[in-house]
């Protein structure tokens, strides 16, 4: 591993995310996230895998009781997971490591990498709020559906759609709380929410079963017309006032 003399010895058997695995799976997250540091530029792509891969172990963290090394754990690691992060809350630190790489396009891979670990770990696991919130914030941080629609989608993909249908009916209902200023709802993006991501959330609620799914499919409809009214009506606010 490169420029890190705690595994400097490996650099010529193991490639930098093959070191990355192996340390985040005994617990050294610190380690894994200084070599990713330690990367030159144009390896960025190395660097958003190290990345993910804590993201991944961290998540498996939060739900499993304790790690079981592999057999690629050899005793070259056992020294350096002596002092293990994982004795810190679990939870606390897989939230400062998301806000520590909370920059553009990196956040949103990782927080996406987080929730589908940890719904493929435990599929009924009531996410936290404040992760849920970390999508949902985008629409007032970024002017962007894009946080809606990762969750909508992967709470879809984990056969989650009943809750993914309550998320897009939450951001159809909210937008025009959220951005305040008449001007910001007639931008393109705000008129435009995810409509592809609803689609494919309808989809799945049409092939499920039972009554919840037939209801919940019902409220994402209802909710879209009542957005897509509201847009019409502003819209003839904001021509009938320029003229």
């Amino acid at each position: 591993c490169r420029d890190q003399p705690a595994w400097a010895h490996f650099s010529g058997q193991r490639t930098d995310e093959e070191c990355g695995e192996l340390l985040a799976r005994r617990g050294r997250y610190d380690l894994v996230t200084e070599l990713a540091a330690a990367l030159p530029k144009d390896m960025a792509r190395q660097r958003a895998a190290l990345l993910e891969t804590v993201a991944r172990e961290l998540a498996r963290h939060c739900v499993a009781p304790a790690f079981r090394p592999g057999a690629e754990a050899e005793q070259d690691f056992q020294e350096m997971s002596e002092q293990p992060q994982a004795q810190e809350p679990k939870w606390a630190m897989l939230k400062q490591f998301l806000s520590d790489f909370d920059g553009p396009g990196t956040s949103r891979r990782l927080r996406l990498t987080v929730v589908d670990t940890l719904l493929t770990e435990r599929r009924n696991l009531c996410l936290p709020q404040w992760l849920l919130d970390s999508f949902k914030s985008e629409l007032s941080k970024t002017r962007s559906f894009a946080g809606y629609s990762d969750l909508i989608l992967v709470l879809a993909k984990h056969g989650l759609a009943e809750e993914a249908a309550a998320v897009a009916c939450e951001m159809l209902g909210s937008w025009r709380i959220v951005l305040t200023d008449p001007r910001e709802r007639q931008k393109p993006f705000a008129v435009c929410p995810p409509y592809n991501a609803i689609d494919a959330l309808l989809a799945k609620l049409e092939q499920g079963q039972g009554g919840g799914a037939g209801e919940a499919a019902a409220s994402v409809r209802t909710a879209l017309e009542r957005h897509l009214t509201a847009v019409a009506k502003e819209s003839a606010v904001v021509v009938s006032s320029s003229n």
